[in-house]
C-alpha cells in the first residue's frame, strides 16, 4: 500500500525590512538620485499579461508587472529616478563587517551595472561573501522606492509578490524612516521594521533521507498583504524609541526601500540565491500568513498496514519477526557486508552512530532517515565486487550463527526501498551455502518503491522456501572501485499483493 503523493515543498517567504544608509550602498544600481521632498509610487495593478514595445520595436510579455528583469532595468514605481536595485553589507548600523554580495558575472559601467547580471540570470542572482570576522555576517539588496529626503507610497500595491529561488533563508525588511536606529549600536540591525521571512527554495541535503529525497528544488512564487509584515522583534525588545512601531501596511505608506537580508550560517560555500520577479499583491493559491516554515516535506505514515508491514522507518531498529521475544537481537536490523578477498563495502551514513547497546546504535540513523539510509562506496583491492547493504535476522543468534525459524505464513516478502545502483534480497536459509542463497533482484530506482515477492517467485524450485531462514539481507553490489551509490531501505512486510508498508509524502503549507 505504497502511496507517493509527491509535491513540492511550498516555501514560505517571510519579508524583513530593514534600513540601509543611503550613503552606504557597497554597489549603487543607479546615478545618485536627486533629492525630492515626497514621491508617490503608483503602480501597474493590471492582472493580466502586460505587453510592451521595446527599443528595436519587438514586443514582449511581462511575466511581472512589477520587475521582469527580461524587460526591466529597475522595478517600475511611476518616477525614472527610484526603483533601482542596490547592495548594501553589514557596515550598516555602526557594524564592522565587511561582507557583501558577489555577482557570477563582470558588472557593467554603466548606471545600470546589474543589468548584465539581469541577462545572465533572468533574474538577480549572487551569493554571500561573508566575512568571517564578525558575529553571524550578513549582506543583501533593496529596491530603492523614494528619493533622497523622501518617503514612497506602495499601499496601492497591497502587498507583494516574489518568484524566487534560493540556497540561503533570507528576510526582507520594509525599510522606514526610524529615527536614531541607523546610529544605535546597541540595537540588532534591522529590528525596528515590519519583517518576515524568505525560505530556501532548495533542501541543501544529498543523503537519502526521506525528506531530501522527496524535496523538489524549483523557483517559488508567494504573495503577501502589508498587513502580513510583522513587528515582533521590535514589540519584545527591551529599547524604545520615539517615533511610532509601524505595521506594515503603515510602512507601506511612508517606505523607503524594500530590503533582502542574506545571513551567513557557517557553510556559505556555493550557495546562490536568484530573485526572478516582482509583482504586486494577487490573492491567489500562493498566499500565506507570514509564520516561521517548517523545513522539509511530511512524511506520513499510515496505521492501515499493521498487519501485513513488519517494519518501516518509524519503527524503530527491529523487524517484527514474530520472534522478537526470543532475544533482544531478533529482528535486528544492521549494516553487512559479504564481499570476497580484501575487497569490502563501506557505508557513510548521515549522522553520527551511538547507542549503549549494540542493538540500540541505529537508532538515531534510522530516526533520521525515516529508513536505513546511507550511502555506499565499493573498494575492490583486486577482487571483481564488493557487495554490503542492511541484514536482519529472524530469531537473533546462538553460538554467533543465526537461528533458523519458520515464516513460510508470510507468503513471501514485500520491500520498500531507494537505490541509485540495482540491489537485490539474499535470504539466509538453512544448510544452503551462503553464495547459493536464494535471491530476487531489485532493480535501481530515482524515488522510493515497493516490490513484492511470493516464496514461489523467489525459490521456484523449493516448495519448502520461507520454513528454515535465518536472515533477510538488502545487498547492494558494485563492481568498479570507489563506485557510491546512495540508498534507503524504508519498509519490510509480508506478502500482499496490494503492498504491505503504507507511506505517503506530502507537501508542507502554512496554516
Amino acid at each position: 500500500m505504497f502511496r507517493n503523493i509527491l509535491g513540492g515543498v511550498i516555501s514560505i517567504l517571510f519579508f524583513v525590512v530593514a534600513a540601509c544608509s543611503d550613503d552606504n550602498p557597497s554597489i549603487p544600481i543607479a546615478e545618485p538620485i536627486a533629492e525630492g521632498s515626497s514621491s508617490s509610487v503608483d503602480a501597474l495593478l493590471s492582472d493580466g499579461v502586460v505587453v510592451e514595445s521595446s527599443s528595436s520595436g519587438a514586443v514582449k510579455a511581462r511575466r511581472y508587472n512589477l520587475w521582469d528583469p527580461a524587460v526591466d532595468y529597475k522595478v517600475k514605481t511611476g518616477d525614472d529616478s527610484t526603483g533601482f536595485w542596490r547592495t548594501f553589507g553589514d557596515t550598516l548600523f555602526g557594524q564592522q563587517g565587511k561582507s557583501k554580495i558577489v555577482f557570477p558575472v563582470e558588472l557593467e559601467k554603466s548606471s545600470t551595472p546589474l543589468a548584465s547580471v539581469f541577462k545572465h540570470c533572468d533574474g538577480l542572482c549572487g551569493s554571500l561573501e561573508p566575512d568571517t570576522s564578525v558575529y553571524r555576517p550578513w549582506a543583501g539588496f533593496e529596491i530603492q522606492l523614494a528619493r533622497d529626503g523622501a518617503t514612497a507610497d506602495v499601499s496601492s500595491w497591497g502587498g507583494i509578490c516574489i518568484t524566487y529561488e534560493s540556497d540561503y533563508w533570507m528576510y526582507v525588511h520594509l525599510k522606514v524612516n526610524v529615527d536614531g536606529i541607523d546610529s544605535n549600536s546597541e540595537i540588532w540591525p534591522f529590528m525596528a521594521y515590519p519583517e518576515g521571512f524568505l525560505e530556501r527554495t532548495t533542501h541543501g541535503g544529498s543523503e537519502p533521507t526521506l525528506r531530501n529525497l522527496y524535496w523538489i528544488d524549483e523557483p517559488k512564487t508567494v504573495c503577501a498583504e502589508w498587513s502580513r509584515f510583522d513587528i515582533t522583534k521590535w514589540k519584545y525588545s527591551e529599547y524604545s524609541i520615539n517615533r511610532q512601531v509601524y505595521t506594515g501596511e503603515e510602512a507601506a505608506k511612508e517606505i523607503l526601500s524594500i530590503m533582502f537580508e542574506v545571513k551567513s550560517q557557517g557553510d556559505d560555500d556555493k550557495k546562490t540565491f536568484n530573485i526572478r520577479g516582482i509583482s504586486t499583491y494577487k490573492p491567489d493559491e500562493f498566499s500565506f500568513d507570514w509564520e516561521f516554515p517548517n523545513d522539509g516535506v511530511n512524511v506520513d505514515f499510515p496505521d492501515d498496514d499493521s498487519l501485513t508491514c513488519l517494519w518501516k522507518g518509524v519503527d524503530g531498529t527491529h523487524v517484527k519477526t514474530g520472534y522478537n521475544d526470543r532475544d533482544r537481537y531478533a529482528g535486528w536490523l544492521e549494516h553487512f557486508e559479504a564481499s570476497p578477498g580484501d575487497a569490502y563495502a563501506h557505508i557513510e551514513f548521515p549522522v553520527e552512530l551511538s547507542g549503549e547497546f549494540g542493538y540500540e546504535v541505529y537508532g538515531g540513523l534510522i530516526e533520521d532517515c525515516l529508513g536505513f539510509c546511507g550511502t555506499m562506496d565499493f573498494t575492490l583491492e583486486g577482487a571483481e565486487y564488493a557487495v554490503g547493504g542492511v541484514s536482519f535476522n529472524i530469531a537473533g543468534f546462538n553460538d554467533g550463527d543465526y537461528v533458523f525459524e519458520d515464516i513460510q505464513d508470510w507468503g513471501g516478502v514485500c520491500v520498500t526501498y531507494y537505490s541509485e545502483k540495482d540491489a537485490y534480497l539474499n535470504f539466509v536459509v538453512k544448510d544452503v551455502p551462503y553464495e547459493n542463497s536464494p535471491k530476487v533482484a531489485l532493480p535501481k530506482s530515482s524515488g522510493l518503491v515497493e516490490k513484492c515477492f511470493t516464496w514461489n517467485e523467489i525459490a521456484p524450485n523449493d516448495p519448502d522456501m520461507g520454513r528454515a531462514v535465518g536472515a533477510i539481507q538488502f545487498a547492494i553490489k558494485g563492481t568498479v572501485d570507489q563506485e557510491q551509490c546512495r540508498f534507503n531501505l524504508a519498509g519490510i512486510g509480508k506478502y500482499s499483493t496490494n503492498g504491505a508498508c503504507s507511506f505517503e509524502t506530502r507537501e508542507i503549507t502554512s496554516k
